[in-house]
Order: C-alpha cells, then sequence, then structure tokens
C-alpha cells in the first residue's frame, strides 16, 4: 500500500484507467472513496442540517463532489475489471445506477404522475444488487489471469 501513497500512486489509482490492480488494492481505494464520501455527507450536512435544496452552492457542491467520486470509482474499477479479464466498461454501472437512483428519489415528489413511489425502490434494490456485485467480483474474487491477487 506503501506505494499508493505518493502523488504518482494517487494519480494512477484515481485518475488513470490503464493498468491492473489487486483485490487488496482495490478494497483500499474504496476505501478512501467511502471515507471521502462520508466526509462530504457529513459536511453538507452540518452546513444544511434541514436539507434545503434551494441552497446551491452547498447542493452544487456536494453533486460535484459525488461526480468526482464516481470518476475516479470508475477508474479505480476499471483496472480491477481488466485484472478480472472483464470489459473495463462495466466500471460505469454502480456509479450509473446511484445517480439514476438519486434523480428518480429528488424527482419523484414533484413528478408523482410519472415516476410512482415503486420506482425509487426498485431503483434502489439495483444499486444494491450491483454494488453487491462489485463487492464480490471486484473485492473478493482472484485474478483471472493467473496473476496472485
Amino acid at each position: 500500500m506503501a506505494d499508493y501513497l505518493n502523488a504518482a500512486g494517487f494519480r494512477f489509482l484515481f485518475r488513470d484507467d490503464r493498468g491492473q490492480i489487486d483485490r487488496r488494492t482495490w478494497w483500499y481505494a474504496v476505501g478512501v472513496l467511502a471515507f471521502l464520501a462520508l466526509l462530504a455527507v457529513i459536511a453538507l450536512r452540518f452546513a444544511n442540517p434541514r436539507g434545503d435544496i434551494t441552497r446551491v452552492a452547498l447542493t452544487g457542491g456536494f453533486v460535484f463532489a459525488c461526480m468526482f467520486l464516481a470518476v475516479c470509482y470508475y477508474f479505480v474499477s476499471a483496472k480491477r475489471f481488466t485484472d478480472r479479464s472483464r470489459p473495463e466498461g462495466l466500471a460505469l454501472l454502480l456509479p450509473a445506477a446511484i445517480f439514476l437512483a438519486a434523480a428518480l428519489h429528488w424527482l419523484q415528489p414533484s413528478l408523482r404522475v410519472f415516476f410512482p413511489d415503486w420506482l425509487g425502490y426498485i431503483a434502489d434494490l439495483l444499486v444494491l444488487a450491483i454494488a453487491l456485485w462489485n463487492i464480490v467480483e471486484l473485492g473478493c474474487l482472484p485474478a483471472r489471469d493467473g496473476v496472485k491477487a
């Protein structure tokens, strides 16, 4: 892990989709991203305790942080999918499902006619299923090309 504690290591993990990483590195990188996401949620909750969506600067900053973390997740997971001999584009599924579910939950109260309540719950189940699949596929299974992970 010490290899990734410098600028070049972070750049490789979070800004480049080329290369391969093992399970341990994937867990390390996802842990860093989860910690940063938790910090973003805590900061938003502290700065905006009532959840007032009209506070555009706060909401926009949070959305930007989420998009940035999703891009970083893509780069980390694309490398791990490559290690598993799978298409790196599969790394887009989880961030896309999360943004879809978030959009449905955000739009649902004002567009109940088009988006019934159950549609948001189905989107949440889809996110959960994809997240569990990512955990098993990327965090538990060994490399496919014979490289010890």
